[in-house]
């Protein structure tokens, strides 16, 4: 009778495994979460719908190839300026002979004013030698209206000097041929002198260069045949 009420004692339930309602508390104690249903498999995260194929972006048509560049057409080859030739610049031809020779003697034949050639005079000749200044020429009764001098030199000097045609060496009183000739320089100049309507070859026996202001003759000749 003891061992059966002890084999009951053992089989019966612990009161404290009792809940409020009388019912056995059946749990262990035991954190079992397998009613909390935490399969997650139904939450689609499969990702792979969102098509991230760029694949169709296709850049390979970016082909520049028709962008001719291709500037071999610009042929320059005709550039050629072996024509500009300036090998013909010889300047042998530019004449540099500037002769300032001055000499009065034109190395021309005088104009000689027309006149008729009557007079007894025409053809006499003085010889003009110099006292002074270098004076030399030689003078010439040309026709009734003209005397000419050739060969004509003169230093230039004195005050106030003139070319006279006078009669009996009365140079004072002669025909003024040229007046004012001091301070030009004469070498074998050729002179022309033409005899106005007042003058006369009657009146004329000598030539020469006259200092008026001085009254002295630097130079004079004789006409004669």
């Amino acid at each position: 009778m003891s061992l059966l009420f002890l084999l009951l004692t053992a089989c019966l339930p612990d009161p404290g495994d009792f809940d409020d309602t009388g019912v056995v508390d059946t749990d262990t104690g035991a954190d079992d979460t397998s009613d909390s249903d935490t399969d997650t498999s139904d939450s689609d995260t499969d990702t792979s719908d969102t098509d991230s194929d760029t694949s169709d972006t296709d850049t390979s048509d970016t082909d520049t190839s028709d962008t001719d560049t291709d500037t071999s057409d610009t042929d320059t080859s005709d550039t050629d300026t072996s024509d500009t030739d300036t090998s013909d610049t010889d300047t042998s031809d530019t004449d540099t002979d500037t002769d300032t020779d001055t000499d009065s003697d034109s190395d021309t034949d005088p104009v000689i004013p027309s006149c008729p050639s009557t007079h007894a005079k025409v053809g006499w000749t003085a010889d003009i030698y110099g006292h002074s200044w270098g004076i030399d020429g030689v003078a010439t009764i040309v026709n009734d209206c003209t005397i000419l001098i050739e060969d004509f030199d003169y230093q230039g000097g004195g005050k106030y000097v003139d070319i006279v045609a006078a009669k009996n060496g009365v140079w004072g009183q002669g025909y003024i041929l040229e007046s004012g000739i001091h301070g030009t320089v004469y070498s074998g100049a050729t002179l022309v002198y033409e005899l106005n309507s007042s003058q006369s070859l009657d009146n004329i026996d000598n030539i020469g260069v006259f200092d008026s202001d001085l009254s002295i003759i630097f130079g004079e000749g004789t006409f004669a045949p």
